[in-house]
């Protein structure tokens, strides 16, 4: 209900799941159909989703810990143990791992690739591990870190068109010429 004010003023249709995203030329609102056509199968994309919530989970499940010894009187199989050390330096080091919250945040997956794109079904089938549940939202973009399929096949046929640079000619001598340079300098070496 709150962006229906926006949607108006666009000229567009109230739509479900809404994203902004950087555009390299100055259009107006709205006068950007996005659709499944400007994928074709061979690109590499990058996939951007919410991944599935898990709750409070321990330092085992969610920071790979070994856990504690699990014999000879332990009570403490699954806990994180010591996180510090005495009065210096007083405090917990950065970054140590802690039990918490683990899923439900952005996750972006780079360079998975489209097999297939499915116009009439509004469908792109993509290889690969696609972050979040089934059924929830994701955000396809062009990968940052492979260039297209489509420009990378342009810059292949533009290289085979490009001629081949000239050759210098190389030094030659007529076999006449070396034939009197090789009897000069025979008679030289006679008369010495």
């Amino acid at each position: 209900k709150q962006l229906l004010g926006e949607f108006k003023k666009a000229g567009v249709e109230p739509k479900r799941f809404v994203r902004e995203f950087r555009l390299d030329a100055d259009l107006p609102d709205g006068a950007i159909n996005l659709s499944v056509t400007q994928f074709q199968a061979g690109d590499y994309v990058d996939v951007i989703g919410r991944s599935k919530g898990k709750g409070f989970q321990g330092v085992m499940k969610k920071h790979n810990f070994h856990g504690q010894g699990a014999a000879h009187g332990s009570k403490t199989h699954r806990r994180i143990g010591a996180v510090g050390n005495r009065s210096t330096p007083g405090r917990i080091w950065k970054n140590q791992g802690m039990p918490g919250h683990l899923g439900d945040e952005r996750v972006t997956v780079q360079n998975l690739q489209v097999m297939q794109v499915r116009e009439t079904e509004k469908v792109i089938l993509i290889s690969g591990a696609v972050p979040g549940a089934n059924g929830s939202y994701v955000v396809i973009r062009p990968a940052i870190k492979k260039p297209a399929a489509a420009a990378a096949a342009a810059a292949k046929s533009e290289a085979a068109k490009k001629p081949e640079p000239a050759k210098k000619p190389e030094a030659t001598t007529k076999p006449e010429a070396a034939k009197k340079s090789d009897a000069t300098t025979e008679a030289e070496a006679a008369k010495k």
